[in-house]
């Protein structure tokens, strides 16, 4: 009898399951992605051929609008809209009393959780002035023409556009779209999910949140064991930064230069011409300057210019790789801390006498860097620049630890078993014990002597890195030979695998909340 009572106990907690995930499928709101636009297609068709959801397609202008309606011949989508009312808004003229706004303000930052200053960081337009490091990325009209009030007007619009789109669609589940959504959707406590790449090869994930955070790779590594003999190291990097670092390279030459400065002048005539969006939005002479300087610091960053690895080769280092600005990797994923420069002068004077600091640029930061950037970080007696052309996993294997923000070499470390100072909130490798998560400077010294005093059990990280690798393909799917350039070029497995993972994400969330 007992036996029998468990059996529709589990019985019932499986329909609950089942019943919480059909009803987070029935209203969907996709915000399409330019990379993945077909890919994604073919999820949201198997999510209404076999779920009957309503797939309500949001895009960023009438452009993308005009390509997706061409695509809609079978009734794909319930409804197609603009939805990047945040940058929309902020290009009007604002009429409206600024203490309303800023009441209206209030009331949606507490709301959301969260401030609107804080949101904007990650926000390349408005929140340019952030990207300290990054003051050589091409000015656009609505980082120059947009002042606070516009800002904050705007952002009270895009929450007054979401608040109505979830109660008149009666949306249950958000599919993409910018990092100003997760804030509403947390609100109405509705699910949001969006397709990240794990760094490893070219395995992805569905993302909880705008931090691109899931607990499935810590959950998983609770189950997963090695041994020994199992420890395993990455020695390239993951796919799409292959494809990355073959196309700066091709940049370096001068005629190259030219070909490219042509190119987006004409692409640019072209889009004004035809009366695009996406021709207005930053300055055309900043554009064109910006290949420029890429092309005169690529150079200046390579060569006889900077120091080797092979140069370093008996001289032990920490290494920090430094990171694109502005730029989702940054500012997206570490809006808490984005101080690089004051990331290097710390980890510099804090550094043991004898180990010096490594510090490589990343192929698209070149171009972008505040005037004397370079200089000033090469000033510091014990900091060496890279060569920016040399693979910067060669850099973490040789490394004694890794200081990182939020990039890839974080990841890296963490599975090759050394140690890493984790400037970000947000890392998915946070929790490894060789990990140590720096919240602030003042306590970066303790984490470098923990360090180098041997603290830190090398023979236990390597196997903690390995149960993490495990764990984080466990957690993902493979996308096969999908590479963001041509975006057609997946199979119908690919798309059954990122279907299939979307439907596993939100059932876990239909487990805790039926056992709650």
């Amino acid at each position: 009898r007992l036996s029998r009572i468990v059996g529709i106990r589990a019985d019932l907690v499986g329909l609950s399951w089942n019943g919480a995930v059909i009803g987070q499928l029935k209203n969907i709101a996709y915000y399409a992605n330019a990379q993945t636009r077909f890919l994604l297609m073919d999820v949201m068709r198997r999510l209404k051929d076999r779920h009957g959801s309503n797939i309500h397609l949001y895009c960023n202008t009438t452009q993308d609008l005009d390509f997706y309606t061409s695509y809609n011949r079978e009734n794909l989508f319930a409804s197609m809209n603009i939805g990047d009312q945040l940058l929309r808004v902020a290009r009007d003229v604002v009429d409206a009393c600024e203490d309303a706004a800023i009441a209206e303000a209030k009331a949606w930052e507490r709301k959301i959780g969260c401030g609107y200053n804080f949101l904007s960081v990650a926000n390349r337009h408005l929140g340019r002035g952030y990207a300290l490091g990054g003051a050589g990325h091409p000015r656009s009209r609505i980082s120059e023409d947009t002042n606070y009030l516009r800002m904050v007007n705007a952002y009270n619009a895009h929450f007054a556009f979401w608040q109505a789109e979830i109660e008149k669609k009666r949306l249950t589940l958000f599919v993409g779209g910018p990092r100003e959504i997760p804030p509403i959707a947390r609100a109405h406590g509705l699910p949001f999910r969006t397709l990240a790449g794990s760094k490893h090869e070219n395995f992805h994930y569905w993302a909880r949140n705008e931090f691109l955070e899931t607990p499935d790779f810590e959950k998983a590594f609770q189950d997963v064991r090695v041994s020994q003999s199992d420890v395993v190291e990455i020695t390239r990097p993951y796919k799409l930064v292959g494809t990355v670092a073959r196309r700066m390279t091709r940049d370096r030459s001068f005629p190259r230069l030219v070909s490219q400065l042509a190119r987006h002048g004409a692409t640019r005539a072209y889009w004004r011409l035809r009366g695009y969006e996406k021709g207005k939005n930053y300055f055309v002479a900043d554009e064109l300057w910006s290949f420029v300087r890429r092309w005169r610091d690529a150079r200046r960053l390579s060569g006889p210019n900077v120091k080797s690895l092979v140069d370093l080769q008996d001289t032990p280092f920490v290494f920090f790789p430094l990171q694109t600005e502005p730029e989702m990797s940054l500012q997206g994923l570490s809006p808490e801390f984005v101080f690089q420069h004051a990331a290097i002068a710390a980890l510099a004077r804090d550094l043991p006498t004898g180990i010096r600091l490594a510090v490589k640029e990343t192929m698209l930061g070149v171009g972008r860097r505040p005037r004397d950037f370079y200089d000033q970080i090469s000033s510091l007696k014990n900091v060496v620049m890279l060569d920016v052309q040399g693979p910067g996993i060669d850099v973490v294997r040789k490394s004694k630890a890794v200081a990182v923000i939020s990039g890839t070499p974080g990841f890296e470390a963490a599975i090759n078993g050394i140690p890493v100072i984790s400037f970000g909130e947000h890392a998915l490798y946070n929790f490894l014990p060789h990990v140590q998560h720096v919240t602030d400077l003042a306590n970066l010294r303790p984490a470098l002597k923990r360090i180098f005093d041997g603290s830190i059990d090398l023979n236990r990280s390597r196997l903690d890195g390995t149960r993490f690798l495990r764990s984080v393909m466990e957690a993902s799917f493979d996308m096969g030979d999908y590479d963001y350039v041509k975006l057609k070029n997946y199979d119908s497995q690919v798309v059954e695998d990122a279907y299939q993972a979307l439907i596993d994400s939100l059932e876990i969330i239909a487990e805790s909340r039926s056992f709650a």
